[in-house]
Protein backbone atom coordinates (compact mmCIF):
# COMPACT_ATOMS: atom_id res chain seq x y z
CA UNK A 1 0.00 0.00 0.00
CA UNK A 2 2.86 2.36 0.82
CA UNK A 3 4.52 1.64 -2.50
CA UNK A 4 1.29 2.52 -4.33
CA UNK A 5 1.13 5.87 -2.55
CA UNK A 6 4.75 6.63 -3.29
CA UNK A 7 4.25 5.72 -6.97
CA UNK A 8 1.18 7.93 -7.19
CA UNK A 9 2.94 10.89 -5.60
CA UNK A 10 5.90 10.40 -7.95
CA UNK A 11 3.56 10.45 -10.96
CA UNK A 12 1.87 13.61 -9.69
CA UNK A 13 5.14 15.41 -9.19
CA UNK A 14 6.21 14.59 -12.75
CA UNK A 15 3.02 16.00 -14.27
CA UNK A 16 3.63 19.36 -15.98
CA UNK A 17 1.59 22.00 -17.76
CA UNK A 18 2.79 20.67 -21.08
CA UNK A 19 1.05 17.39 -20.27
CA UNK A 20 -2.35 19.12 -20.28
CA UNK A 21 -4.21 18.64 -23.50
CA UNK A 22 -6.63 21.57 -23.32
CA UNK A 23 -6.93 24.88 -25.08
CA UNK A 24 -8.28 27.48 -22.70
CA UNK A 25 -8.06 30.57 -24.92
CA UNK A 26 -10.95 29.61 -27.22
CA UNK A 27 -13.12 28.99 -24.15
CA UNK A 28 -12.24 32.38 -22.67
CA UNK A 29 -12.84 34.06 -26.04
CA UNK A 30 -16.31 32.48 -26.30
CA UNK A 31 -17.25 33.64 -22.79
CA UNK A 32 -16.14 37.20 -23.51
CA UNK A 33 -17.91 37.24 -26.88
CA UNK A 34 -21.19 36.10 -25.28
CA UNK A 35 -20.86 38.74 -22.55
CA UNK A 36 -20.26 41.54 -25.05
CA UNK A 37 -23.44 40.69 -26.94
CA UNK A 38 -25.48 41.50 -23.85
CA UNK A 39 -24.12 45.05 -23.57
CA UNK A 40 -26.70 47.53 -24.84
CA UNK A 41 -25.41 49.93 -27.48
CA UNK A 42 -22.32 47.90 -28.35
CA UNK A 43 -23.39 47.80 -32.00
CA UNK A 44 -23.04 51.60 -32.30
CA UNK A 45 -19.82 53.49 -33.00
CA UNK A 46 -18.41 55.91 -30.43
CA UNK A 47 -19.79 58.91 -32.33
CA UNK A 48 -23.27 57.36 -32.53
CA UNK A 49 -23.19 56.58 -28.81
CA UNK A 50 -22.18 60.15 -27.99
CA UNK A 51 -24.96 61.49 -30.22
CA UNK A 52 -27.54 59.25 -28.54
CA UNK A 53 -26.25 60.36 -25.13
CA UNK A 54 -26.66 64.01 -26.10
CA UNK A 55 -30.19 63.34 -27.36
CA UNK A 56 -31.10 61.64 -24.09
CA UNK A 57 -29.67 64.55 -22.10
CA UNK A 58 -31.79 67.02 -24.11
CA UNK A 59 -34.89 64.90 -23.49
CA UNK A 60 -34.12 64.81 -19.77
CA UNK A 61 -33.67 68.57 -19.63
CA UNK A 62 -36.97 69.17 -21.47
CA UNK A 63 -38.85 66.77 -19.20
CA UNK A 64 -37.45 68.46 -16.10
CA UNK A 65 -38.53 71.85 -17.44
CA UNK A 66 -42.03 70.52 -18.12
CA UNK A 67 -42.26 69.08 -14.63
CA UNK A 68 -41.30 72.44 -13.15
CA UNK A 69 -43.95 74.16 -15.30
CA UNK A 70 -46.64 71.77 -14.16
CA UNK A 71 -45.62 72.14 -10.53
CA UNK A 72 -45.84 75.91 -10.70
CA UNK A 73 -49.14 76.01 -12.54
CA UNK A 74 -52.15 77.43 -10.78
CA UNK A 75 -54.37 74.78 -9.36
CA UNK A 76 -58.07 75.22 -9.79
CA UNK A 77 -60.41 74.13 -7.12
CA UNK A 78 -63.27 72.01 -8.31
CA UNK A 79 -66.52 73.07 -6.69
CA UNK A 80 -68.19 70.40 -4.60
CA UNK A 81 -71.70 69.48 -5.55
Amino acid sequence: MESELSEESTLRSQFTVDDLNIEILPIIYEIIRRSIRRLPGIEYSKEEQLQKLETLRKQLRLKRELLLKYRNMCTFEVPKI
